[in-house]
């Protein structure tokens, strides 16, 4: 982590021009309300998986019965106490410990989206660069002809050298991050298809439901969240490709267009991040992932 923010400053370091620079903040301020919602989302689930517990007992308060309703854990676990006796001390520590857990993916998360927006700034300033390209390509002249030769050296060789770092930096942060991607994706599936199937168990009883439920739905959202920030890399990378393409390359003196073509080149790929290779993310791997977690779901629902 401290090398790929290291990395980051440099990048933006190297970034000198005012329109450039206001791309990055641009890319940046986007990602940093993304995450601010991810968060609030997840946290507002928390919120209601926290509710689950207290409802039995208001409800004791404001329409009781003839005996207390049974106490709601947070989740089963063994205290190797009367968990009747201590469950006040109990759902405190589930209340303390629930929003660390959550807190940690979050964290994980937001930090995979920090890294893909600098990725999809850096991207942003070498495709609008290259569409700036044309400017430089007016005719000839014998007094321009020196002028515009080093505008366009500098300006190709300024999109080249942002591109192959931003690269450099993208397989970087695949191999800190494509290890856990795979337990990750791998839980969150599992966990979608347990908390829906014990959802549909569960509906004569609407206070467990809906807390299976919301469990469900932010196993849902957390996987939709990581698998979008991929869809974004992508597309800022297929950008680039487009852009090495419409700067009108015809019209350059035949050097550069070399340079541009390396450029294509290693662009024609997109720049992606996945799980230990197997699971790239984007939104078409999250549909695919939640149609197996469907399918599960359908198979050990009529299995009960």
């Amino acid at each position: 982590m401290k090398k790929l923010f290291i990395i980051m400053q440099k990048n933006w370091n190297d970034i000198k021009s005012k329109e450039d620079k206001k791309l990055l903040v641009e890319f940046a301020e986007r990602g940093k309300l993304s995450m601010r919602i991810y968060a609030a989302a997840i946290f507002g689930v928390v919120g209601v998986y926290f509710l689950s517990a207290v409802v039995p007992k208001f409800l004791d308060i404001v329409k009781p019965l003839n005996e207390s309703r049974n106490h709601v854990f947070l989740y089963e676990t063994e205290y190797f106490v009367d968990q009747d006796k201590y469950y006040y001390q109990i759902l405190l520590h589930g209340y303390l410990t629930v929003p660390i857990s959550v807190g940690v993916i979050i964290f994980f998360d937001n930090m995979l989206a920090c890294y893909v927006s600098h990725i999809c700034g850096c991207l942003a300033v070498v495709s609008a660069n290259l569409k700036r390209l044309h400017i430089d390509t007016e005719p000839y002249t014998e007094k321009n002809n020196f002028e515009k030769n080093q505008r366009l050296h500098k300006r190709i060789i300024y999109c080249a050298k942002i591109h192959n770092n931003t690269l450099e930096f993208v397989k970087l942060v695949e191999s800190s991050v494509s290890t856990a991607l795979i337990f990750v994706i791998g839980f969150s599936t599992v966990i979608i298809t347990v908390t829906g199937i014990v959802s549909v168990m569960k509906l004569n009883d609407p206070n467990e439901a809906a807390r299976f439920m919301a469990f469900a739905f932010g196993g849902i959202s957390h996987l939709y969240y990581i698998s979008s920030q991929g869809n974004l890399l992508i597309q800022e990378s297929e950008a680039v490709h487009k852009a090495s393409y419409f700067c009108e390359w015809y019209t350059l003196p035949p050097t550069y267009r070399k340079l541009i073509i390396i450029i294509m080149m290693r662009s024609k790929k997109p720049a992606k991040i996945t799980a230990g290779k197997f699971y790239t993310l984007c939104n078409e791997s999250f549909g695919d992932g939640l149609k197996k977690a469907m399918s599960l779901f359908t198979l050990l629902k009529s299995s009960l």
